[in-house]
Formats: structure tokens, C-alpha cells, sequence
């Protein structure tokens, strides 16, 4: 039986998929991705280049920042069914490290064991090429998914080295990737001031703290209402397991504030803001 294997550059998806959509590149925390939506539209291009063959398993490729563990979304993505989800690393700029070399690994192992006849690859980077070729010089038909304009976003080196070129448009990322602006939430005229003038004040620092309160409450209310319920379950699993908020949440909701109050916030808010966010989860 004929079989097909799809190799997914997670990076490269919603790097390339926010800027389709939005007109610009967003970061993750701002995207969210239907996983089961995702994972058919793929499938629908695997077998469009071979209607014939099975498709064997969805490889999915992303990073993660050093000493920690896979987001929660992560984690789900890898509970899926004929799902294989492979982790490279995050540097300090958030550029994934050591993908490129894992996806390569794979096509080569699958194409040395004769376990796919094709291989369908989304991804953009030039460093997969030694990959493809070593891979087509066991037999396998390489197939490029790239995201519209696929010549703005992927390498020509690599759409020169496949043996055929797809892609998906506006309409099939916005099927399944959802991305917008970071949320301003309404301040409150009193915050609007500037930080330094408010430190300085001690007769109000218990009004300014209970008003700091207050639009903390409100940030977390709008970030969470970003996500849809499967995720929200998901977030929950992963306080309920770690004892800590998924990144996917942590993130957003103190980089919002840190904006709002034009300052770092200190420790007493940061561990204010994650109890509420706690709390709101639970």
C-alpha cells in the first residue's frame, strides 16, 4: 500500500498563515490554532497528491523555550491521533533551533525504511533541501504545501528541489487559524497618569492598588476570551497537572499590562495578576 507522511514546520505556518490573514506577522499568543481542522485541511492536501495512499501519520515540528516543557496546546497536539509531535528549541528571539535538522532526520529515516511512497512538506526554510534530496534518491515524491504568496515565504531553492508545489490560500488558513490584535482593555481615567507621579503618592497608594486590581481583573477577562472552550479546558488540564498558568496565557496577560501601565510591573502585581487568572480558570 502506497503511503503518504506530512511534515509540518509549525513556525513557518503561523509565521507565514498570521501574515496571509492579518496583512503582518502575529505572535502566537495572539493566534489560535483549530488543531482537528488543521490536521484535515492537511490531510485534504496529502490526498490531493496521491488519492490513492494512506496517509501513514502527521509530523509536527515546533520549538520550546530552554528548561521548560511543551505549551499546553502543545501537549494536546500531540495526544492526537497519528500525530507525531517533535520539539526543537526557542532562542532568546523566539527563532526556533534544531527543527530544520529533525524534520530531515525523519524524511530520510521513513524514506531509507520504504515507509512512504510521498511526502508532503509545509514548510519554507532552505535547510530541509539536503533532506529532500536524499529522500527522492530513495524513490519518495517530495511535495511542497507552502502558504500563499509561497514565493515570498519559502525558500526558491527548496520549491526548486520538490517535485510539486500547493498551497493554501486565505480561505483554508482562515478555516482553522485565527489571529487579531492585541486586546486594549479600557483603562481607567486614574491609571491613565503617569506611573512615576503615582509611586510618588503614598496618601493613595491603597485606592491605586485596588484600582490596579481592577484593570488586572479586566485584562486577564479580555485575554481569556481570545480562547475557544477546548482550549480554555486545555489551560485547565495543564494548571490542574502543573500548578502553574500555560504560557499561552502568562504571556499575553502580562505583556497587555506591562503595556497598559507603562512600566514593569512589579512582583505583588505579577503575582496578583496569575491569581486571578487562576481563579478565573478554576
Amino acid at each position: 500500500m502506497r503511503q503518504t507522511a506530512i511534515f509540518v514546520d509549525a513556525g513557518y505556518l503561523f509565521a507565514a498563515g498570521s501574515a496571509l490573514i492579518t496583512g503582518s506577522k502575529k505572535s502566537r499568543s495572539s493566534c489560535q490554532l483549530d488543531v482537528k481542522k488543521a490536521l484535515n485541511a492537511l490531510i485534504t492536501k496529502a490526498k490531493g497528491v496521491e488519492p490513492d495512499a494512506r496517509v501513514l501519520r502527521t509530523y509536527w515540528y515546533d520549538g520550546i523555550k530552554p528548561y521548560t516543557g511543551p505549551t499546553a496546546a502543545q501537549t494536546a497536539l500531540g495526544e492526537e491521533p497519528y500525530v507525531k509531535l517533535r520539539l526543537g528549541m526557542l532562542n532568546s528571539q523566539g527563532q526556533q533551533k534544531g527543527v530544520d535538522s529533525l524534520i530531515v532526520t525523519d524524511l530520510i529515516e521513513l524514506a531509507r525504511n520504504q515507509a512512504i511512497h510521498d511526502a508532503l512538506i509545509l514548510a519554507g526554510d532552505e535547510d530541509i533541501r539536503v533532506g529532500v534530496q536524499v529522500a527522492q534518491s530513495f524513490g519518495v515524491r517530495v511535495h511542497l504545501l507552502g502558504v500563499v504568496p509561497t514565493r515570498g515565504n519559502v525558500s526558491p531553492h527548496l520549491r526548486q528541489e520538490m517535485d510539486s508545489l500547493s498551497e493554501f490560500d486565505n480561505a483554508d488558513i482562515g478555516s482553522f487559524l485565527k489571529c487579531e490584535v492585541e486586546a486594549q482593555p479600557a483603562i481607567e481615567p486614574n491609571l491613565a497618569g503617569n506611573s512615576a507621579a503615582k509611586q510618588s503618592d503614598t496618601a493613595d497608594n491603597t485606592s491605586n492598588r485596588s484600582t490596579s486590581d481592577q484593570t488586572l481583573s479586566a485584562i486577564v477577562r479580555s485575554i481569556l476570551t481570545r480562547f475557544d472552550t477546548t482550549q480554555i479546558e486545555q489551560f485547565q488540564t495543564a494548571l490542574a497537572t502543573t500548578g502553574s498558568l500555560p504560557r499561552e496565557v502568562d504571556a499575553p496577560i502580562l505583556g497587555t499590562a506591562r503595556e497598559k501601565f507603562g512600566r514593569d510591573l512589579t512582583s505583588e502585581e505579577k503575582r496578583e495578576a496569575r491569581k486571578i487568572a487562576r481563579e478565573k480558570l478554576n
